[in-house]
Formats: C-alpha cells, sequence, structure tokens
C-alpha cells in the first residue's frame, strides 16, 4: 500500500517532472519536502544525523488525507518563498501547478471522507454532519 500511495502521490507532479531537474534544483518534490519539513534545496541542512521518517497511511483516510497535508505545505512553503522571490517564474509556474495538484487531492478526500473544512460543507445534509464524529471522540470513519 505504501508505495502505490508514492507512486499516487507523485503522479501529479510527473508531467512537470523538469520542475524538479536541470542545472539548478531550487525545489524538491512536495513529498520529500513534507517530509523534511523543508522545500527549497539549498535552505535544508539536516540536524546532526537526524533522518526524517515517512508517514506511512493506515486507512484509506489517511492515504487520501497525506497528499492533501504535503501538497498543502509545499503551497505555504511556495508562498513563502516568492515573498521573497517575487521575480521567480519558475516558483511561480511550480505554485500554479502545485494548486491544481491540491485541490484535486481535496476532491478526492471530500468525495470519500466530507469537508475537510466547514466552508466546504454543501449545507445541504441533514443532520448537519459537521459535528458528527468530533476528533476526540474518534472523528469520522
Amino acid at each position: 500500500m505504501h508505495n502505490q500511495f508514492v507512486n499516487y502521490f507523485l503522479n501529479p507532479f510527473s508531467q512537470h517532472r523538469e520542475c524538479f531537474q536541470g542545472e539548478k534544483e531550487t525545489f524538491t518534490n512536495a513529498w520529500e519536502g513534507f517530509i523534511r519539513g523543508n522545500l527549497v534545496n539549498e535552505l535544508y541542512a539536516p540536524y546532526f544525523n537526524y533522518v526524517p521518517k515517512e508517514p506511512r497511511p493506515f486507512t484509506e483516510k489517511d492515504q487520501l488525507l497525506l497528499p492533501v497535508q504535503a501538497l498543502d505545505f509545499m503551497r505555504v512553503e511556495l508562498n513563502l518563498y516568492l515573498d521573497t522571490h517575487p521575480d521567480d517564474v519558475h516558483a511561480i509556474n511550480l505554485f500554479a501547478q502545485n494548486q491544481i495538484a491540491l485541490n484535486e487531492a481535496k476532491k478526492r478526500y471530500e468525495e470519500r471522507f466530507g469537508p475537510l473544512v466547514v466552508f466546504n460543507a454543501t449545507g445541504t445534509e441533514t443532520p448537519w454532519s459537521w459535528t458528527q464524529g468530533w476528533p476526540w471522540e474518534g472523528g469520522r470513519r
């Protein structure tokens, strides 16, 4: 299941592989950046001999949520990078590609498990499903 997850997860970027390769590899991919906590290669400095641990999805819900988390992490990292490098066309294009992949990942998750945030609820569910299964009660399964 883990290999399928990684293959699926990297798939949104496979058509844009040139974004991560070439003379200057400024950014790593979303999954690697999420694992190590830093998207910008030249700014990443491992802590002594620490080796980042890959999260492993144990449920279908986890399997669909991890790409959302990693792509959202990439969105935030690119946004911060663009705050200081507003003319970097490569980063702007990568941000746009990432946003498309993030929206697709969110859609897949929400089709199966409902809205990620209350603002994505349709408002037509009866009973109001947003409060069904609070996280501390085990959440929605």
